[in-house]
């Protein structure tokens, strides 16, 4: 399920509380929000997550807090939840300068890269 402010209702989080859903994609500002963030800090329901991941990661740095100031927030994942969970950011356009301010951001220790390179053999441009 994916959840933002739009489709974000009591009987939806009422369905994550009862862990209804194997995979819950977060807006960022819903994984900040105070609802889901208690649930995150309940040791019972977060002792079966394994990861948060933030798509388009990129974003993180590029807008940041000007665009979405809850971005700069998104480190405090490393202190709520039972337990180590992964944090995984991913995107496909990150420069290295871009990496490091990531790790800076994220407070990530030793991350572990898997860069595929940017050949694309199934994605073809026609004119």
């Amino acid at each position: 399920i994916y959840i933002n402010a739009d489709n974000k209702t009591d009987a939806i989080v009422a369905a994550v509380k009862s862990k209804k859903y194997r995979r819950i994609y977060l807006a960022p500002e819903q994984l900040i929000a105070n609802d889901i963030r208690q649930l995150c800090k309940d040791p019972v329901w977060s002792k079966d997550v394994i990861a948060y991941i933030i798509d388009e990661a990129h974003v993180v740095m590029q807008w940041g807090g000007s665009f979405r100031p809850v971005y700069q927030m998104l480190s405090d994942l490393r202190h709520i939840g039972a337990g180590k969970i992964l944090i995984m950011p991913v995107t496909a356009t990150l420069s290295l300068r871009m990496y490091h301010e990531l790790v800076e951001i994220l407070e990530l220790k030793d991350p572990a890269i898997v860069n595929m390179g940017c050949q694309r053999p199934n994605i073809h441009l026609r004119i």
